[in-house]
């Protein structure tokens, strides 16, 4: 919560994210660009002509900073919102950014260095007042600039539960159903995605296999990342009994959000079949070409 506007600019982001899951990034971001409107909106004929000229800079440089979408995290509060100037990763606040531009990163590094979780009240007020003085500024509205942010967990951030199809004619079977649980985490600038299921194979000639599936994707993309998986199949032959394949595999992904509960999923990936019990009731081929398309929905 803003001390000075409070929660006022979290309307804009309701307003402009109706149909979406409003993030933490779109909140600092609807924040910015409110605080922006609202300098901008100011009688400005008592200042002098170089203070207008640097209070549109400073305006300028705040909307750049909040449509580039580079916020600091707050590592260090659980549970509560706070201010932090710089954090452990090196992003810098709008404010710390505005003061890095005008006045160098080394000025905003001694901010930091006594002031990371401070919000503008609370800092040196000879500097910051002298500071926004000069670019055209009141300390009301250098604190209406800075935002807080939410306590960012590097655990789980989301579970969803996916039904997937996968055609796979390479390993001679026709169709698979797999059930599959995703995670996704998230620390620092990183997220991860692993995945654990089932899968239900049906082969060729009415045979059937069942197995167990892990996965790992890696990167921060937001539409199709590489992943690696390891897939155990127990298959059962008509007349001749069963036996056990594993089969690591690699490839691409990709999970579409379609709305605060569903995403598309799909998937292009190579395997390899080994045998590990009875290879002689099934041989498939041992390259697998996969290709699967599937529907999660959020589990929390």
């Amino acid at each position: 919560m803003n001390p000075v506007i409070e929660n006022a600019s979290q309307k804009l982001a309701v307003v402009l994210f109706t149909e979406h899951e409003v993030t933490e990034e779109m909140r600092v971001a609807c924040h910015l660009l409110y605080a922006e409107a609202l300098v901008r909106s100011k009688n400005t004929d008592h200042l002098s002509t170089t203070q207008k000229l640097n209070r549109e800079k400073m305006c300028d440089l705040l909307h750049y900073y909040a449509l580039r979408g580079e916020y600091p995290k707050n590592y260090d509060y659980p549970g509560e919102r706070a201010p932090c100037f710089i954090d452990k990763d090196g992003t810098i606040c709008a404010v710390g950014y505005l003061i890095e531009q005008t006045e160098g990163l080394e000025v905003a590094n001694e901010i930091n260095a006594s002031y990371q979780y401070a919000d503008i009240y609370e800092m040196d007020q000879d500097f910051i007042e002298a500071w926004a003085f000069e670019n055209g500024l009141t300390l009301e509205e250098v604190a209406i600039i800075q935002p807080t942010y939410d306590w960012i967990t590097p655990y789980e951030k989301k579970t969803h539960v996916e039904l997937i199809s996968s055609l796979r004619p390479a390993a001679q079977f026709f169709l698979g159903v797999q059930l599959m649980r995703y995670k996704e985490r998230w620390g620092g600038r990183k997220t991860s995605l692993t995945g654990w299921g089932l899968a239900f194979e049906f082969l060729k000639n009415g045979d059937f296999a069942t197995g167990a599936r892990g996965l790992v994707a890696f990167g921060n993309n937001k539409f199709i990342r590489p992943y690696t998986a390891l897939n155990t199949d127990y298959f059962l032959i008509k007349n001749r009994g069963g036996g056990l394949n594993i089969t690591p595999e690699a490839g691409l992904i990709s999970r579409i959000r379609l709305n605060n509960y569903l995403k598309l999923s799909a998937h292009l990936s190579y395997g390899y079949h080994a045998t590990l019990i009875n290879k002689d009731n099934y041989t498939p081929n041992r390259h697998d070409i996969s290709l699967g398309v599937g529907i999660s929905c959020r589990w929390w």
